[in-house]
């Protein structure tokens, strides 16, 4: 073999070594088989709507980020602008891609004795589509409530059948109320 086929054969080879070793260090640097990809994914946390007072208000919009940072997403508090807070699934996608943020959550609360109800409106910026569930939250139950809820709703392919059963009255709270 000539000199020069050799040193093309060992930079072939040399290449090969250090894109396999790039290679390796990417994927180690990924997400560990069974954990969840949607760990660093930034979710925007609009404040809540509608005709519950400032401390309830308050108080629900940290619920909520404490419950989606246990799920592991990453949170941005948002104020949307006059022409972003309409509530389109355009605007609320506009609104994601400005925050670079994958999901707006648009909450609206209303008090109820033990609890509140929450409307949840879920946009996903990348298609512009935005999902809702209504749902009561008992405060004996809230952080547990409100993951479900949010996991239910944030999921690329659209709302499941889980997201359904879980509308309406929080009934496993209700139970534990009463058992206790």
């Amino acid at each position: 073999m000539r000199r020069s086929s050799r040193r093309a054969a060992r930079r072939a080879l040399l290449i090969c070594l250090v894109a396999w070793a790039a290679g390796t260090q990417t994927a180690t640097a990924q997400p560990r088989h069974g954990a969840p990809e949607r760990a660093a994914e930034r979710v925007a946390l609009l404040p809540p709507r509608g005709p519950a007072d400032s401390t309830l208000a308050d108080h629900v919009e940290a619920a909520l980020a404490e419950a989606l940072r246990s799920l592991g997403r990453e949170v941005k508090r948002a104020r949307p602008t006059t022409s972003q807070g309409d509530g389109t699934a355009s605007a609320l996608a506009a609104l994601g891609r400005r925050l670079g943020a994958r999901w707006v959550v648009e909450p609206a609360v209303r008090p109820s004795a033990g609890g509140y109800w929450l409307t949840l409106r879920v946009g996903y910026a990348p298609l512009a589509r935005v999902e809702s569930i209504d749902a009561e939250v008992r405060l004996s139950r809230e952080p547990a409530r409100l993951a479900e809820l949010l996991d239910a709703m944030l999921r690329p392919r659209g709302v499941g059948p889980r997201a359904q059963q879980l509308a309406g009255a929080d009934t496993v709270g209700r139970a534990l109320e009463t058992s206790q």
